[in-house]
Parts: structure tokens; sequence; C-alpha cells
């Protein structure tokens, strides 16, 4: 189930089916307990929130036996949210973190996912996709199938080519550019121009761009100031957290 428009009516009877051809029903909700999440600073939920909440916790109590319901979220969540409160407590409950890796443990994963696909990667080109691409694990293996596919095997992943074909390197440089015109730096700004336009971006194209980094900022900007963290940020804007992370230092 999508959790980010499920009712509750909607999940009470997907839980309440009986099982066809099996001793359980396998139910999974995306997205749902951090929907019910406080936003903002104020750190206060709405009225819905409150009584979907409530009406949610007192149906978990008395979820069919024959019924296991998993709550996958993006985030960790609150540790006074009833739910995850009821799960620690309930025998039957249970709540598992899958943390994403970072630095030396992401560049490890990098290494080792270049490696399953029959790959090579040079120290320096896992630096840069990790930085580039972060931890999102399922686009670093867009990425990493990519660059796999690009050298054939004929040589290990380059640096050259992370620049090439990741296209959240590519821009970076965009924001390099927006960041040194904010900072009223004419000669960086100049280079990474022409970079740009070595690289064959046409004029009116880079105007847009540059038009386009400007108004993230002052969204993201005032989504920061509201509190928002940079993964909601992300969501709530459809961009990559690098994306984001940028903004937020350039704003």
């Amino acid at each position: 189930f999508d959790g980010s428009k499920v009712t509750l009516g909607e999940l009470q009877h997907a839980c309440g089916s009986v099982p066809f051809i099996a001793e359980r029903r396998l139910v999974i909700v995306d997205g749902l307990l951090t929907r019910l999440e406080s936003e903002g600073k104020e750190g206060t939920l709405s009225a819905w929130q409150k009584e979907y909440l409530e009406e949610l916790t007192q149906y978990l109590k008395r979820l069919p036996e024959t019924t296991r319901l998993i709550f996958v979220e993006d985030k960790s969540i609150s540790e006074s949210n009833p739910v995850h409160r009821l799960a620690l407590a309930d025998e039957r409950g249970h709540v598992k973190e899958f943390k994403p890796p970072q630095g030396s443990e992401l560049n490890r994963w990098i290494k080792e996912r270049v490696s399953k696909k029959g790959g090579q990667i040079n120290p320096a080109a896992v630096e840069e996709l990790g930085a580039f691409v972060g931890n999102d694990l399922r686009l670093l293996d867009q990425e990493i199938e990519k660059l796999v596919v690009y050298v054939d095997q004929a040589r290990p992943i380059s640096e050259d080519d992370v620049r090439v074909l990741v296209s959240y390197v590519r821009e970076a440089n965009i924001f390099e550019m927006a960041d040194a015109l904010g900072q009223r730096d004419g000669q960086r700004a100049a280079k990474l121009l022409h970079q740009l336009l070595d690289e064959g971006k046409h004029p009116l194209a880079l105007l847009g761009m540059i038009v386009r980094q400007f108004r993230i900022m002052i969204q993201v900007k005032e989504l920061n100031e509201r509190g928002l963290s940079q993964q909601d940020i992300a969501a709530r804007l459809g961009l990559h957290r690098f994306v984001v992370k940028k903004a937020v230092r350039q704003a």
C-alpha cells in the first residue's frame, strides 16, 4: 500500500481478509508512519493525524493472528510515535532499522557492487560517486550499472567516467556557477561558464538552468526555515538529496 494515501478502512480490510493458500497474510505499507509524523519546528500533530494514529494503534492491538503487517519508512520514526511504542512493548511487535552506509562503509559497498557486476573501479572514482550520489543505494546501483556497461570491462571505472555519465556530477557544475554568482566571484563563475559551454551547453539552456537553481535555492531556504529536514525537502520538491544539500549551503 502507498502510505501517503491509504485510508484506515482500506488497511483494516486488507489485514482482516482471510489468507488464501497460505497460513499468513502479508500486508506492507510504505510511508504511512512518516505521513503521520509532525512537521515543522512546533512538533505538533494535526487533528486528523492524532485521530488516525489513535484508531490505528487500537486496531493493531486486535490485529488478526493470521496477518503480518509491515510498515516501511525511509527515515527514523520518533520514539514518541504510539505505533513505534506499541511495536516495542507488544511481544508480537518488532522494530528494525536499516541504516544506509556512510563514509568508508559506503565506499566499500560501491566497490563490492561494482565487483558483483563484473567491473572494477578506481579509488578516486569511488569517492566521486559516493560524494555526489550519496547513499541512495537504489540510485547508486543504477549509476554503477551504467558505468560498468560504459567501460565494458576494458579497464577500471575512472573519475572521468563518473563525471561524464553521472548526471548529478554534471549538474554540480551548474550549482558551482550559481554559487560563484551569488558570492560575486566573477572569475570562478566565468571559468565554470566557459567549461559548460565547452561541454556543448547552449547559452539559453544555461540561463534556464541558472534560473532553476536560484528558484530551487529559494524554495529550499523557505522549507529549511520551516524546520524540514533535507530528506523531507527532497521528497517535497522531488529533488535528489545531493541537490538539496548543495542548495541549503548556498541559500
